[in-house]
């Protein structure tokens, strides 16, 4: 990896907008590199962060010197190193980073259930169809109580309180005094990169309606399902993590919001 950043050219492209995305900038500028990155909206991170939290994420690239290419992805890349984009545009960085998610390899678990989202599907106390065989972290499609969904969230904060539920489970399967437990947790993943403190709490996937609180540099933007609060991002607001979280974990509704935020 040394020595690709080093070599001929001294550009790099990110793939990805999201939290490895983000470490992938935020190294190669530590590099002293030239940075693109490939936004699919009108600016970086706008499908979680909004319009408000994209606006303030683009401001930070652009002091940066970051180079975005707005409203496109990546089309191909070839084997001369040359990267072809949707809007036309051509590159040929040093690296690629890409920061696009898990691809979870499940075939080696034989006739365990798969879940629509690719997981190994459990129920809330991360039971999979199999009989003494439990689930967590990454691969873990897990039953979630409080949405009445199955979901998967990948991060390590998520896959150590699952671990830890899990031995539970499985301890209280083999005979201990306990009953078992569902798992049930508002997952939350926080970085900070360039500056910018970024945060995603609680689930993010399937929202029907958004609201949100802005501050003079920050943003808290809410995900409701049916009327009920089930996730949100914060850009630079971490000490408004605990509200939401609770907020998240009772289902509130956007009255509560306003009346805790506004």
């Amino acid at each position: 990896i040394s020595t690709a950043i080093g070599g001929a050219g001294r550009s790099v492209l990110v793939a990805g907008e999201g939290f490895i995305a983000l470490e992938f900038i935020e190294t190669f500028l530590a590099w002293g590199l030239t940075v693109h990155v490939v936004a699919n909206g009108d600016y970086f991170g706008e499908k979680r962060f909004g319009v408000n939290g994209g606006k303030i994420i683009k401001e930070k690239f652009e002091r940066k010197g970051v180079i975005i290419h707005q409203r496109t992805e990546i089309s191909h890349l070839n084997k001369q190193g040359e990267v072809f984009l949707k809007n036309g545009d051509g590159l040929t960085p040093s690296i690629v980073g890409a920061g696009i998610g898990l691809l979870r390899n499940t075939e080696s678990f034989g006739r365990i259930k798969i879940g629509a989202g690719k997981g190994i599907l459990t129920n809330e106390f991360l039971e999979t169809s199999e009989e003494n065989v439990y689930a967590a972290g990454d691969v873990a499609e897990f039953f979630d109580p409080a949405s009445g969904a199955s979901r998967i969230i990948g991060n390590w904060t998520n896959s150590f309180l699952q671990g830890r539920a899990a031995a539970f489970n499985m301890l209280a399967a083999a005979g201990g005094e306990a009953a078992k437990e569902p798992f049930c947790a508002v997952s939350t993943y926080n970085i900070v990169s360039l500056g910018m403190n970024l945060t995603y709490v609680g689930y993010l996937e399937d929202a029907d309606d958004f609201w949100e609180n802005l501050s003079e540099d920050g943003v808290l933007r809410a995900f409701l399902k049916d009327g009920k609060v089930r996730g949100a991002t914060l850009v630079n607001r971490f000490s408004n993590k605990a509200k939401i979280s609770k907020l998240i974990e009772y289902g509130a509704d956007k009255n509560e919001l306003e009346k805790t935020f506004s």
